[in-house]
């Protein structure tokens, strides 16, 4: 049985979608998002052999975060050679090509893999979590890291293979990763962060060059960016929620307005065919090397659609999905429920930050309704812009050639991860953990 907005998203000329009981907040209210909320379970996973989908997944921290609007200027560079304000505090835990430690010292056998990217946590019933980390290789493949509930590691281990540039992804409200792949004919997979169960290709989601997925679990819809300089911004609504194997996908027109100058309406236009006319010639002894054409592209099938300059992070909170596109060093807002689209913040204004060419990337929001950008850029930053539109620069990491992706909070909201994904001028990405005031 389809929920109402399923129902209503197959309605010819679709331009507004009603959710009862939904208070728009934050950026496009004018004040602070409030504190509480944030991704709730919302039925049981395919994956939930895992133990996952009883854990009431908190993907954005929504108790007592810290709003880090004046959390103070950068000190100079730690030993580990980031800067951080006072207060807070960097540990490295993962080294692309050295065996990942146990907090004891032992090693868990799993070696860090290259260009770690997109990240997410998920608590484990010992009162632990797992931080996710995608490998934007090919093959690629995401490895994750255990931690006990006193922080420390006690694995580390693979839970998707034979797959394409990982870039970035999104957890899911019933405790799964959805890994993306940022290649041509690109799937979106889910994969079960405890390593039990096998990923799962995701076809209803399109096949394209994926960059990041966020899932409304009040509206049952999945939101997905395009990484490419015309991309699109797409919807996917599952014909058995959370079973996005089959469904529909939608991509956004911009009806009026111009979204660079205030909120702007939004209808949903069909995408006929989700595969995107995918052929593909795979070598049998190495599944990741494939020949792949899309032969008729998601973007190009509709008449009518408003693209996106290189679509980057994406992140579902209270009723808004943030999202960041990298050709306009932008981040937007999409209001579910008044169906419209606004860009809150152009890096590239004049006196936002002392580089303006800041480059964005993955993005996360704080249960106090910051949002979180990473750069992929000259200045390896994590910078926060404010709810209401201030820019604060969190932390920078002293590494020449690299970028900082995979931000996010583990599930108390009191440590934050990350990754320089090509390191410290040799290539190798490290992993590293903030610790410090996020919470009080």
């Amino acid at each position: 049985m389809r929920t109402p907005l399923q129902r209503a998203l197959r309605q010819p000329g679709l331009s507004r979608i009603n959710r009862r009981e939904l208070l728009r907040r934050g950026f496009l209210a004018g004040g602070a998002l409030a504190l509480g909320g944030g991704l709730s379970a919302c039925g049981g996973s395919r994956l939930g052999a895992a133990g996952a989908a009883d854990q009431g997944l908190p993907a954005t921290p929504s108790s007592g975060a810290r709003p880090l609007g004046n959390i103070g200027p950068l000190l100079p560079p730690d030993a580990n050679k980031v800067s951080l304000p006072a207060g807070f505090s960097s540990r490295i835990l993962a080294v692309d090509g050295d065996e990942v430690l146990r907090g004891d010292g032992a090693g868990t056998g799993y070696v860090w893999h290259k260009d770690p990217d997109g990240g997410a946590t998920f608590p484990t019933e010992d009162g632990g979590w797992i931080y996710v980390s995608n490998s934007e290789e090919t093959p690629g493949g995401v490895g994750a890291l255990r931690f006990d509930a006193a922080g420390e590691i006690v694995d580390a281990y693979r839970i998707c293979d034979d797959t394409r540039n990982n870039c970035a992804g999104g957890p899911t409200p019933w405790g799964t990763w959805i890994t993306c792949e940022e290649a041509t004919g690109g799937y979106a997979i889910e994969c079960d962060p405890y390593g039990v169960e096998a990923p799962v290709e995701l076809p209803a989601m399109g096949r394209y060059n994926h960059e990041a997925v966020a899932i409304d679990p009040v509206g049952q819809a999945a939101y997905l960016t395009e990484d490419r300089g015309d991309g699109g911004f797409y919807m996917c609504v599952a014909d058995a929620y959370p079973d996005f194997r089959s469904g529909t996908l939608f991509i956004l027109n911009v009806t009026s307005g111009d979204p660079r100058e205030g909120p702007a309406p939004v209808e949903w236009v069909e995408v006929p065919d989700p595969s995107g006319g995918t052929l593909e010639l795979v070598d049998p002894t190495s599944p990741s090397r494939r020949l792949v054409e899309e032969f008729n592209p998601t973007r190009q099938q509709v008449d009518r659609y408003t693209p996106f300059a290189g679509g980057e992070g994406i992140w579902y909170f209270e009723g808004v999905v943030y999202f960041a596109t990298k050709g306009d060093s932008s981040v937007w807002a999409l209001d579910i429920e008044a169906q419209t689209v606004e860009r809150i913040f152009d890096f590239r204004a004049e006196g936002v930050l002392p580089d303006p060419t800041f480059a964005v990337d993955n993005v996360t929001v704080t249960g106090a309704g910051d949002v979180i950008v990473a750069e992929d850029g000259s200045d390896t930053r994590l910078v926060v812009v404010t709810p209401d539109r201030r820019v604060v620069t969190l932390l920078k990491v002293e590494h020449e050639g690299s970028e900082l992706a995979g931000p996010a909070f583990s599930p108390d909201g009191t440590r934050l991860y990350f990754s320089s994904q090509r390191g410290d001028g040799d290539g190798r990405g490290i992993t590293f953990e903030i610790t410090g005031p996020f919470q009080g």
